[in-house]
């Protein structure tokens, strides 16, 4: 009724049309509607006749004929709406159906896309649209193409997987063997498997990359095409589909760009010639032959803590063995390496070149320097999300790859030890390896020490030193825990090399070498060793230099963050305690101590602030205040004294020479923590200092307990004895400390006085056995003065005057004063004798 009051005041095409439409959304009864239906018919027929200036005629037509099912009409009516109204959206709709009736798909896309961009309606379009899509084969074609492609490097990607896993494993059980021997005698064509394996996963690398952007274009492709079926607002879903995608499909084409990898081809470090270090090119050249293969060609110095080769030249030369071989010494690990250690750690190097480890591996290289590039392009735009399959790609084939690499790695290591081990045999073997690991953790010691310094002094290094002083004992008891825990921890699939346990262990099972034993330190082969430490040592200050300049700019930015905070919450304590943690840092005590008076006042029923005072005044050394401020904190705050608190207020006493309060604290740190190795050290440092020789001896007997391989504990305990005359016992100890740490020169100096004052006429071999220690202690390029001292003489008891005269010289431009000039008389003195036996002089006996 009421449709039929509105016909009759306004009987039109359009509001018939309109009333149509509201019949058919309200699921009018069929009679009813088409009544409706055949007057609007009518009444479009009829105006087709006129002389209309609107589509809808034609419109009414060709949508009634097309339900209808008339084709001449509807084709009829789509052919006016052309001729007449080209530009309507509704000629480009209907001209999209005529295009699917005759099955031409592409142009019906085009027509619908069109009709969509000129506002037909979504829910009246999408059917038809994805009609078109859905029919057009070659799109079929391309996605069932894609689909197998991916499958295939899926499959491909899972096989790689298995076989890195079961040659890992495989890898791992041979370190289990008891007949290591019988295990390895296959290893050519394990080791074949290996270099195939790493050089097909390489490969696959490269090949994975083109197919990740197909990836990554297909899958949101997909998405919008299904999402193409929701039947509201799919449109605006595709569209958000396809904006979330640019970011994968970015991050994927990066891969591609940074797979372009160009290797380093300059060799770092400082070259030595042989004309320049002739011994230590005879000792290297020696090992070549013992192992049975052709020296290295180069020698280079470089400021690290590791020994290692590489191969140098095209890859046929390489193949060919024809490449260019090259050592590197790093001089962090040469400070008290033995000879004979030196030998076997140069035999399983050249262990590499036997087995032709070096003469491949250049593509492996270049896939591993290509994924780190890859995953630092994804950082550096700080923007990861979850469906980025490039990031999921790159964290799933690093693990594949590092499998398969880290596999092959430890198989050659087990090949390069043999090597070694056959040669020098296994006790210089673990040796070496004992040096190594100890020396790597007090180098990465004293490096932090370095930048730490250049933060607090805000002043640049100008060289770096010393390496092979003694660490702080609270260094020192996180450096033997870690070297028990890297020396005793079992191998896993994710090293590269096998464990040092491990290593120690199925040595001794491989065939033994026997080499004859060489003694000194390798330092003693080295002319000018202290201007080629001085060399290098500058370079690694640059190194230390421009990390604490990173590390520096950092720490102001996160001042500057919280002075910005301090403005908002001016009464959080937690701001200025942080803030006062970064000054400390940076060197700037006062404003530590400032912000930590702050911070008190905003939380003056808050520990922290108290103790953090105290470690800035320690820190600037100020030790009276430190040890006041840890008192009055520990008086408020009974409750909170800890073992870090008695430590440092132990160290403070100490520092302050006051050592009865220094003892008391360390011994109340001792009831804290009874398992703390620094703090046994340091109590019995302080007995020592008061004259408290037999519990000193005690003290260091307990850390020994502790930490039975540690150098320091023999070296202090002894240092007792010598004070208790007990000169048998200091003797072992200090041969037991250098036995622990060959780069121990303060022990070897002691052990030089210690023989040198038993010595007479009755025992002459301890005189020649001090020269020995003596000369070891001035092989390291630090402490000259005292080592000099020492060797010069030793020299003058052995009557080595020429020797002691050359020692006596290099000692001259170290000292000053009245020093410099009793060694002169002493110098004089050992020129004017002759060849005959003479007293010793007054410098020998004080010494």
């Amino acid at each position: 009724a009421i449709i039929d009051s509105q016909l009759q005041q306004n009987p039109s095409l359009s509001k018939l049309m309109s009333a149509v439409s509201t019949l058919e959304q309200g699921n009018a009864p069929a009679s009813l509607l088409q009544t409706y239906r055949n007057r609007a018919l009518e009444l479009a027929r009829a105006e087709t006749r006129t002389n209309v200036t609107n589509p809808t005629p034609w419109i009414a037509i060709a949508k009634f004929s097309l339900e209808d099912q008339n084709n001449t009409a509807f084709r009829n009516a789509v052919s006016s709406l052309e001729q007449k109204f080209p530009n309507d959206k509704h000629t480009y709709y209907f001209q999209g159906i005529a295009d699917l009736k005759d099955q031409n798909w592409k142009a019906a896309e085009q027509q619908f896309i069109k009709a969509r961009e000129m506002g037909v309606p979504e829910e009246s379009i999408a059917k038809w649209l994805k009609m078109a899509i859905d029919q057009q084969r070659w799109i079929w074609e391309y996605a069932w193409i894609t689909l197998y492609v991916v499958l295939a490097w899926l499959t491909g990607l899972a096989l790689l997987y298995v076989a890195g896993k079961f040659m890992s494993s495989r890898i791992v059980r041979i370190l289990k063997t008891e007949n290591l021997s019988q295990a390895l005698r296959g290893h050519h064509l394990l080791r074949s498997a290996y270099r195939l394996l790493v050089q097909i996963a390489s490969v696959y690398y490269y090949i994975s990359l083109p197919l990740l952007v197909v990836v990554s274009i297909a899958l949101p492709l997909t998405l919008g095409y299904a999402l193409l079926n929701v039947p509201y607002l799919n449109l605006w879903l595709v569209a958000l589909v396809f904006i979330l995608s640019l970011g994968s499909i970015w991050t994927a084409c990066s891969g591609i760009w940074t797979c372009f990898v160009g290797l380093n081809q300059q060799i770092s470090g400082r070259n030595v010639t042989k004309a320049e270090q002739p011994e230590l090119w005879a000792l290297v050249k020696e090992v070549a032959k013992q192992v049975g293969t052709r020296p290295v060609d180069q020698i280079r110095l470089i400021g690290a803590c590791t020994i290692a080769v590489s191969e140098q030249g095209t890859l046929l030369n390489r193949f060919r063995d024809k490449g260019t071989r090259v050592l590197y010494l790093g001089v962090g690990v040469l400070d008290g390496l033995s000879i004979d250690a030196f030998c076997c750690i140069l035999a399983h190097e050249y262990g590499h070149f036997l087995n032709r480890d070096t003469a491949g591996g250049a593509t492996a290289m270049r896939v591993d320097i290509a994924m780190q590039r890859f995953a630092q392009s994804i950082t550096n735009r700080r923007q990861i999300r979850w469906w980025h399959i490039a990031f999921h790609f790159l964290r799933f084939y690093y693990r594949i790859f590092s499998r398969i690499t880290f596999g092959a790695s430890r198989l050659q290591e087990i090949l390069a030890d043999r090597v070694a081990v056959k040669a020098y045999g296994a006790a210089s073997f673990e040796e070496g390896l004992r040096h190594v690991v100890r020396r790597s953790l007090e180098f990465d010691y004293w490096m932090n020490k370095g930048i730490s310094k250049i933060l607090q002094t805000q002043q640049p290094s100008l060289s770096f030193g010393p390496v092979n002083a003694r660490p702080s004992l609270s260094a020192l008891d996180q450096i033997e825990y870690m070297l028990v825990e890297i020396i005793n921890r079992p191998t896993d699939e994710s090293d590269t090399h096998p464990s040092s346990i491990d290593r120690f262990t199925y040595t001794k099972k491989m065939d033994q070498g026997k080499a004859a034993m060489k003694q000194g330190m390798v330092w003693q082969l080295f002319k000018s060793k202290s201007k080629i430490y001085d060399e290098l040592s500058k370079g690694l200050a640059e190194m230390l230099n421009d990390e604490a300049a990173y590390a520096d700019a950092l720490n102001k930015m996160d001042i500057a963050f919280l002075n910005s905070q301090s403005a908002v919450y001016a009464r959080e304590s937690e701001i200025y305690e942080e803030r006062a943690r970064l000054q400390l840092i940076c060197g700037a005590y006062q404003q530590a101590l400032d912000d930590y008076e702050i911070a008190i006042k905003c939380a003056p029923k808050k520990d922290s602030a108290y103790y953090g005072k105290a470690v800035v005044l320690k820190a600037s050394e100020d030790y009276q205040q430190a040890a006041e401020a840890l008192k009055a904190a520990m008086d408020q705050f009974p409750d909170s004294a800890s073992f870090g608190t008695y430590f440092l207020l132990g160290e403070c006493y100490q520092n302050i020479e006051e050592y009865a309060e220094a003892e008391i604290a360390f011994t109340e740190a001792i009831k804290k923590e009874e398992t703390a190795f620094c703090a046994w050290m340091a109590r019995g440092r302080v007995l020592h200092q008061s004259g408290k020789y037999n519990e000193a001896i005690q003290d260091f007997s307990k850390a020994l307990e502790l930490f039975p391989e540690s150098p320091d504990a023999f070296f202090d305990r002894a240092m007792a004895y010598i004070k208790l005359n007990q000169l048998d016992n200091a003797r072992k100890d200090l041969e037991q400390s250098i036995s622990k740490n060959a780069s121990y020169a303060d022990a070897h100096r002691e052990l030089a006085c210690l023989l040198l004052g038993e010595s007479n006429d009755l025992n002459p071999d301890l005189a020649q056995q001090a020269v020995k220690y003596a000369r070891i202690a001035n092989a390291s390029p630090i402490k000259q003065e005292e080592s000099l001292s020492v060797l010069a003489t030793t020299y003058t008891a052995v009557k080595d005057y020429p020797s002691a005269s050359k020692a006596i010289k290099q000692l001259m431009p170290l000292l000053t004063g009245s020093t410099r000039s009793e060694w002169g008389e002493e110098l004089s003195r050992i020129q004017a004798l002759s060849n005959q036996g003479e007293p010793r002089g007054k410098l020998q006996k004080s010494l």
